[in-house]
């Protein structure tokens, strides 16, 4: 890791099945300001499982406005694409 004007710049190994998928989440958590770049190191053993998260989706189970309160408790979970009182469909 290294810092410097405001900039951090992070490198690590990775085997390649590790960034599969990754790139979509990196610019999510960085907000479209992060870099990310690759480039083949060494070959190595298979080191084991690389722990995996669930994804999913919230989907509404009724048709109506959206509670500001709700999407407050709801945004810990993941992205919120509503907005208070935006109307929703099951």
């Amino acid at each position: 890791m290294l810092s410097e004007h405001g900039l951090t710049n992070l490198e690590f190994d990775v085997p390649t099945r590790g960034l599969l998928g990754f790139r979509a989440d990196f610019i999510l958590l960085t907000k479209g300001e992060g870099l990310l770049s690759s480039s083949f190191s060494h070959y190595a053993p298979y080191m084991g499982e690389i722990p995996k998260r669930t994804n999913g989706s919230l989907i509404s189970m009724f048709n109506g406005k959206t509670m500001r309160f709700s999407i407050w408790k709801l945004q810990e979970r993941g992205v919120i694409f509503a907005l208070p009182a935006s109307e929703l469909y099951e």
